[in-house]
C-alpha cells in the first residue's frame, strides 16, 4: 500500500525530462511517508499517554543519534514500525522507573550508560546495514559520537539546572540506540557465517 501511494505520488511529481530515475522518486517519497506515518503514530501515542514533551525528546534524541550511528534497520516499512514502536514504549517503561529511584542512582546509570556508549561508538560505529553510508565512515563515528556527547551533556546539564525528571528520558534512548547497534553487529556477523558456510 506504501508502495502503490508512493508510486502515485512520483507520477504526479516526476517529469519524463528529469534526470532523476523514477525508481527514485518512489523509494524518496516512501520514506518520506514511512518516516510521517512512524513519527505520527508515536507522537499521538505520547499524547493519549499524557507523555508528549517527553515523546519529542524521545524523537529527538533517538533520530539524531541513529542518523550517525547506524545500526539494525528492519528489512519492511511494517517491521521497522514494529521495532520503532517496541523501542518507544520500551523507553518510555525505563523511563517510569528510572524516575522512582534516587539522583544517586540516576547519576550512576547515566555514568555507566555515557561510558559504555562512547566505548561502543568508538568501537563499531558506525554500523552500516547493507554497506550503506552518506558519510565517509570516520567523519561518521566523529559525528555520532559528538551527537552522543551532545545528547546526554545537555539531558544531564538541563536535569540539573531545572530539577526536571522529564529529561532521564534520554539516558533509556540511548540505551536501547546501543541495543539497536549490537544487534545490528550481530545480524552482520550471522549473515557473514552463513555466506561463508555456503
Amino acid at each position: 500500500m506504501l508502495h502503490i501511494l508512493s508510486k502515485r505520488i512520483a507520477f504526479l511529481v516526476c517529469k519524463e525530462t528529469d534526470d532523476i530515475p523514477f525508481e527514485i522518486y518512489v523509494y524518496g517519497f516512501e520514506l518520506l511517508l514511512s518516516s510521517l506515518i512512524e513519527t505520527g503514530a508515536i507522537i499521538l501515542i505520547g499524547c493519549l499517554f499524557g507523555k508528549f514533551l517527553e515523546t519529542i525528546l524521545f524523537l529527538l534524541s533517538f533520530s539524531s543519534i541513529r542518523f550517525f550511528s547506524g545500526g539494525y534497520h528492519a528489512k519492511s516499512y511494517l517491521r521497522c514500525f514494529i521495532v520503532t514502536l517496541i523501542s518507544y514504549f520500551l523507553i518510555l517503561l525505563m523511563t517510569d522507573t528510572l524516575s522512582y529511584l534516587s539522583p544517586n542512582y540516576i547519576a550512576l546509570i547515566a555514568f555507566t550508560i555515557i561510558i559504555y556508549s562512547l566505548i561502543l561508538f568508538i568501537k563499531i560505529c558506525p554500523v552500516r546495514s547493507n554497506g550503506k553510508t552518506i558519510f565517509n565512515p570516520q567523519k561518521q563515528k566523529m559525528l555520532s559520537i559528538i551527537v552522543l556527547c551532545i545528547n546526554m551533556i545537555l539531558a544531564i546539564a538541563l536535569l540539573i539546572i531545572y530539577q526536571n525528571i522529564i529529561l532521564i528520558i534520554v539516558l533509556p534512548t540511548v540505551f536501547i540506540v546501543d541495543a539497536l547497534i549490537i544487534i545490528e553487529k550481530i545480524n552482520q556477523g550471522v549473515e557473514k557465517n552463513e555466506k561463508e558456510n555456503q
